[in-house]
């Protein structure tokens, strides 16, 4: 599951929500209709947080981004 999720931790141009990560409950639900799974999974709420995702944000993007193009292999 995780590395089929992987496209989506960067927000598309057309997401609101900008941060790393970050899924609205929404989004969670086309998921489930796209995997055909309408009616048989009736509440997100126990498996869907948005707790984390300002934790998950606090990182420098910038030095990341610097110290990857700083590297050679």
């Amino acid at each position: 599951m995780v590395q089929s999720r992987m496209d989506k931790w960067l927000a598309g141009p057309t997401q609101k929500d900008k941060r790393f990560g970050a899924m609205s409950l929404e989004e969670w639900q086309a998921q489930v209709a796209f995997a055909g799974l309408e009616g048989q999974i009736k509440d997100l709420r126990p498996v869907f947080t948005e707790d984390l995702i300002d934790d998950v944000n606090k990182f420098d993007a910038a030095a990341i981004a610097a110290k990857a193009k700083s590297m050679t292999i």
